[in-house]
C-alpha cells in the first residue's frame, strides 16, 4: 500500500490527461508498452526533462502503436520516421503529461517526507476503488462483484490503507470496518454517515489543523451466521483489494 495520494498511482487519472492534453492514441499505447500508465511511474522513470527528451528522440519518434482486435497493443516501427525537428514540434501534448507527472510525483514525495496529513494520506475515492476492483478481478484474486452490496466501501479502504501502510499500526480491525458501498452510500443519502471531525495539534512544534477520520460505523454485534458471512466476503474482497500495490 502507498502512502501518497492515489492520484499519483492511478492510470485512470493519467488516462484522463493525456486525453485533455490531446494526446495521440499511438504515443499514448507506446506509453503503456513501456509500462508507462501513471503519474508516478512516468515522473520517476523519466526523473528530469533530458530524460524525457532523449526517449522522445530515440524511441517514441520512431514507432507506431495500436490495439489489435484481441485488445492487445502491437507496437510497430515507423516505415519513414519524421525528423527531430518535425517531431519535437509535434510532442508538446507529451511534454505536457510529463510535466504534469513530474509535478505529482514530486510534490507525493515532498509530502511523504514531510509527513502527508492523515485525511489526505488515507483518501480513497471512487475512481481509485474502482481501479482496484478491477485490478483485483483482472489478477484472479475476487470475482466481478455483481452490485454495490458486493464491494467494499471508501470507508473500509480507506481504514486498511491507514492500518496497513507505512507507518501504520498493522492492528487487528474489528467488524465495525468492514462495511459494503452499499450501506454506505444510504447512509450517505440519509444523511448518517458519520463525518470527519478537524481537530488541531502540535507537529514539530507547530499548531496544525487536520481531520480526524469518523468513527466506524459497521456491525458491533455479530450473532447471525449471515451476517458474518457478508462481513467475511467484504473483509476477502477488501483484502484483496489491499493487495494492489496501487492501495
Amino acid at each position: 500500500m502507498s502512502a501518497s495520494n492515489p492520484q499519483g498511482k492511478s492510470s485512470v487519472a493519467f488516462k484522463k490527461a493525456a486525453i485533455a492534453f490531446d494526446v495521440h492514441e499511438s504515443d499514448y499505447l507506446g506509453l503503456l508498452s513501456d509500462n508507462v500508465s501513471t503519474y508516478e511511474s512516468m515522473g520517476f522513470r523519466f526523473p528530469e526533462r533530458e530524460d524525457f527528451e532523449l526517449y522522445l528522440k530515440k524511441t517514441v519518434m520512431h514507432r507506431a502503436a495500436y490495439r489489435d482486435d484481441k485488445g492487445e497493443i502491437v507496437v510497430f516501427n515507423r516505415p519513414k520516421a519524421p525528423s527531430w525537428d518535425n517531431f519535437r514540434e509535434d510532442a508538446g501534448c507529451l511534454r505536457k503529461l510529463w510535466t504534469l507527472s513530474h509535478q505529482v510525483s514530486k510534490k507525493e514525495v515532498e509530502a511523504l517526507a514531510a509527513g502527508a496529513d492523515e485525511d489526505q494520506k488515507n483518501k480513497i475515492t471512487m475512481a481509485t476503488a474502482q481501479e482496484l476492483e478491477e485490478e483485483a478481478v483482472r489478477a484472479g484474486g475476487i470475482p466481478s462483484p455483481g452490485s454495490d452490496r458486493e464491494r467494499p466501501s471508501l470507508h473500509t479502504l480507506g481504514r486498511l490503507q491507514a492500518n496497513f501502510g507505512p507507518n501504520g499500526a498493522y492492528m487487528h480491525l474489528s467488524w465495525e470496518v468492514y462495511v459494503d458501498l452499499d450501506y454506505e452510500g444510504r447512509l450517505r443519502r440519509q444523511g448518517r454517515l458519520p463525518k470527519d471531525k478537524t481537530e488541531i495539534f502540535i507537529k514539530d512544534d507547530n499548531l496544525k489543523m487536520g481531520t480526524k477520520q469518523g468513527v466506524d460505523f459497521g456491525y458491533t454485534d455479530v450473532k447471525d451466521i449471515t451476517v458474518l458471512r457478508e462481513i467475511m466476503e467484504i473483509r476477502g474482497r477488501a483484502m484483496a483489494h489491499a493487495q494492489d500495490p496501487g492501495l
